[in-house]
């Protein structure tokens, strides 16, 4: 075969993306066809320069791919292509496992790291509006709000609910309310506005804060299980107790 030949072949291109230089790839195949030849014998059949076709050989003894047979003269055999490939599938395949257990140790720490910065201050009301919806955009399956002050009351009443969300809405008497959902009212409830999400995530605005002139703080989110869990225990108390009557 010619070094057209083996440039034509399937196998070359197959090659190539395991990895091989193109002169690898050659003189791989050169031996595969021949059984064994000499340094000479491999550059004749590719076209790979004399100069160079030492280089390659080395290399790719090195890699698996060929044994030598002798040094004087230096003669080359290629090793069965199902040996090198199963030895390339077990290095992969060892590759990839120490890969995957390297990331996961970086996504625990990632999470672990999550736990100890699952809490968001917001600072502004148009981030505070931004928040809610999106907060309530990701709901799955149910949604909790305490409305004590008409800050809230404005911004649930905008907002959207997702289709098949379960939302339960706890408002002070005199405030608007959304239209959707079942709603409840009180006459006294703490001046804090709350917004549960699916037990996992919840937004804690402090209504008194938004009364002064030019509050720091508008709302805290708050990630942490054990304190979102707290404030749905907190909900449900204060929903057996309200009225569906506004009056």
């Amino acid at each position: 075969m010619t070094n057209e030949d083996f440039r034509s072949l399937e196998a070359f291109k197959r090659l190539r993306e395991l990895g091989l230089s193109e002169y690898e790839s050659l003189a791989y195949l050169a031996l595969l066809s021949k059984g064994w030849a000499s340094p000479r014998e491999v550059s004749e059949a590719t076209g790979i320069p004399y100069t160079k076709v030492y280089d390659v050989l080395k290399r790719l003894e090195r890699k698996g791919w060929i044994r030598s047979l002798s040094e004087r003269p230096a003669t080359y055999i290629a090793r069965r292509p199902e040996e090198v490939l199963s030895e390339i599938k077990r290095r992969f395949e060892s590759r990839v496992e120490e890969t995957l257990s390297c990331l996961k140790e970086l996504e625990e720490r990632r999470e672990s790291k999550a736990l100890l910065t699952s809490f968001l201050v917001v600072h502004s009301l148009p981030a505070l509006a931004h928040i809610i919806a999106d907060i309530v955009r990701a709901t799955k399956e149910e949604l909790r709000a305490l409305i004590t002050t008409k800050h809230m009351s404005d911004l649930m009443c905008r907002v959207e609910l997702p289709s098949g969300v379960h939302a339960r809405f706890l408002v002070k008497r005199g405030l608007k309310h959304p239209r959707s959902g079942e709603v409840k009212f009180v006459t006294s409830l703490l001046p804090i506005d709350l917004l549960i999400s699916d037990r996992s995530r919840m937004l804690l605005s402090l209504g008194r804060i938004l009364e002064a002139a030019k509050p720091r703080i508008y709302g805290v989110v708050i990630g942490e299980v054990e304190l979102v869990e707290a404030a749905v225990e907190y909900f449900e108390f204060m929903w057996s107790t309200g009225s569906a009557r506004a009056a």
